[in-house]
């Protein structure tokens, strides 16, 4: 993996506002922004939907003059010390450019009432759905909503080409427009906004905390930014895609505390899609499977490959994900139930003992007869 350097002066479609005001018009006191507020050369239109990292608003851009999205993230998201990485994260995500990425046209930050607000302002998807919600109402077959799920892990590899772990992937930052086409938002916001736990846990919106928490690799959750690669977000894609085919989650945290529901995420193992969806293919469990490992260095190396291996399934050739050995499969069988596991290895060592001391007692008593019997013969002879 590796980073792109960027030419700030180079024309790459992205302007940045800087760290400076923008001489726009005050932000009203209240949330959500009220229509006509101006950020930079954008006027808000209206409100769309709130998240966990922040508000979505409709809204106009004068040059050129189109609709766009505009996220402005939570205030306090950004902390101070961000802000250099924050430019220069923001002009390598202006460098993305796949049709299943949305675009973004500018960024900044402005500073209003003691608070610092980042901003991205953002293609406009028209009729998006998020991609879960997309194949329910148009009601896809198994093998459309694989098709779909490639071109999400096309769109994600992109990402990944360039240097890029999306970090937050999930139904809601994948949406699929009015003609089908998959977009992915967010793609490297979470990082240049000091994502992760830290994000999520600085809101009291639990239900998208939970929901968050959902689709986080389990390594996201020990908050060590070093540790979080391109895997991550396989492990990601490997959630969403069970919920495509399974229609479902693989955890029920939902009404679980959030410390809870971390501790299920990174200590448990989910329930087989195969027993979620019974009529699911083989091979295509087996891709999910691989995605969802605990272990990141037994999943997918990139969404390329786990691209490239629903590929292969939908061509009908052998895939390179294989079902898990026996002895992987007790050890998840033994993650998964652990009061019954160790039930069962009391039980197995009581038994082991036994044996053992049952065949040291057939010893000496074998040992015992041969001395009375050669005592019995010597007293014959």
């Amino acid at each position: 993996m590796h980073h792109e350097e960027l030419d700030p002066d180079a024309s790459n479609g992205l302007s940045f506002s800087g760290l400076t005001a923008f001489g726009c018009s005050a932000l009203p006191g209240s949330d959500p922004l009220t229509p006509g507020t101006r950020l930079g050369d954008v006027a808000i239109v209206r409100f769309i939907a709130a998240g966990g990292m922040g508000r979505v608003y409709e809204g106009l851009q004068g040059m050129p003059c189109r609709t766009v999205a505009v996220k402005l993230i939570h205030p306090g998201v950004l902390s101070p010390t961000a802000a250099r990485r924050f430019e220069h994260e923001a002009h390598i995500l202006g460098r993305l450019n796949h049709p299943g990425i949305a675009k973004i046209f500018s960024v900044g930050m402005q500073d209003v009432a003691d608070r610092t607000l980042p901003f991205f302002v953002m293609e406009f998807i028209e009729d998006a759905r998020p991609v879960t919600a997309y194949a329910t109402e148009h009601t896809l077959r198994i093998r459309q909503r694989v098709e779909l799920f490639r071109d999400v892990c096309r769109a994600v590899a992109h990402g990944h080409h360039k240097g890029i772990v999306h970090r937050d992937l999930k139904p809601g930052n994948i949406l699929v427009d009015a003609h089908g086409q998959p977009k992915i938002i967010d793609f490297g916001v979470a990082r240049s906004t000091d994502g992760d736990v830290a994000l999520t846990t600085m809101h009291t919106d639990v239900g998208h905390i939970v929901g968050t928490l959902q689709y986080m690799s389990p390594e996201q959750f020990a908050g060590d930014a070093d540790e979080i690669d391109l895997r991550s977000d396989v492990y990601s894609l490997g959630v969403v895609l069970y919920e495509l085919l399974a229609k479902r989650l693989p955890y029920a945290i939902a009404k679980q505390p959030i410390y809870e529901a971390a501790r299920i995420v990174r200590e448990t193992e989910p329930p087989s899609i195969a027993t979620a969806a019974l009529r699911l293919p083989r091979d295509l469990a087996t891709i999910v499977t691989k995605c969802l490992e605990k272990d990141r260095s037994r999943r997918y190396s990139s969404a390329a490959e786990l691209e490239a291996d629903l590929g292969r399934y939908l061509r009908g050739e052998p895939i390179q994900a294989r079902p898990a050995g026996l002895v992987d499969g007790l050890v998840k069988l033994a993650r998964r139930h652990r009061f019954a596991a160790a039930t069962a290895a009391g039980i197995a060592v009581s038994l082991v003992v036994a044996l053992v001391g049952i065949s040291l007692f057939a010893v000496r008593a074998e040992r015992q007869r041969q001395i009375a019997l050669a005592a019995r013969e010597k007293a014959d002879a």
